[in-house]
């Protein structure tokens, strides 16, 4: 393989990569019920994180670990089901906009009678 056809590949790559993330996130963003473990371990590889499941007393306990900052996203794996509660959703997205993986726009702009939310 030539030179530019290796770095045309690589790029090819890294731009299906991002578009994979972005569209994660975007699913993320609108607060999905149906949200399942394998698109957050995905999504959580792509934001740089590392999964590691906390040990054999732990039950389904899985952390995940941002390998820049050492910040750490603690949850249970969703049993019976795959799918994520909308509770650990928003906590999600506070974690990736919190190591700056994301940036969280949902909340701009929406207000109810009460003031925004």
């Amino acid at each position: 393989m030539h030179s530019w056809d290796k770095l045309w590949y690589n790029l090819h790559a890294e731009v299906k990569s991002l578009s994979r993330k972005e569209n994660l996130v975007s699913r993320l963003k609108s607060r999905p019920r149906d949200f399942s473990i394998q698109e957050l371990d995905t999504l959580m590889s792509l934001c740089n994180c590392e999964k590691r499941n906390r040990g054999k007393t732990s039950g389904s306990a899985i952390e995940y670990i941002h390998t820049q900052t050492k910040h750490i996203y603690s949850i249970h794996q969703p049993h019976p089901g795959n799918e994520i509660k909308i509770c650990y959703i928003k906590r999600i997205i506070s974690f990736l906009t919190e190591i700056g993986e994301i940036q969280d726009h949902a909340d701009v702009g929406e207000e109810t009678s009460r003031g925004k939310l």
